[in-house]
């Protein structure tokens, strides 16, 4: 399940809580944010070991600020906590996959196998983006 978050205490219990954490950084008016949700759905029904964020800008922009983050989509994955890698834009699901897989390769193999597997056998969720 794509949990939505919208405040920063928030954000931070979840990331306190589980080892690989994928947040999307989105904005409410934002066209490739609405685009990009179904990816995100996707991913989080098919790799329930992942907890995938949605993080509404809109409604408490500090974390986004400590980051630096200047456009919505960005996604960046979270490890103990803390930022790994991320990039701006929305991809479909095989994308998606191979890049959370490649960050957490060194950190849970499972969870990076599973991943693999998804990006080399996932459809597109929305198939040709602009």
């Amino acid at each position: 399940m794509l949990l939505r978050v919208e405040t920063s205490e928030k954000l931070q219990d979840i990331l306190r809580k589980h080892r690989v954490v994928l947040v999307a950084f989105t904005g409410l008016t934002c066209p490739a944010c609405q685009l990009y949700r179904p990816v995100l759905e996707k991913l989080a029904e098919l790799v329930e070991k992942l907890p995938v964020v949605e993080y509404v800008v809109d409604y408490d922009p500090e974390p986004a600020i400590q980051l630096g983050i200047l456009g919505t989509p960005t996604t960046v994955v979270y490890i103990d906590g803390e930022p790994v890698e991320g990039f701006v834009g929305a991809v479909d699901l095989p994308d998606l996959a191979e890049f959370v897989a490649r960050i957490v390769a060194r950190h849970d193999v499972r969870l990076a196998r599973k991943l693999e597997k998804l990006a080399q056998e996932a459809e597109p969720v929305i198939g040709y983006m602009y």
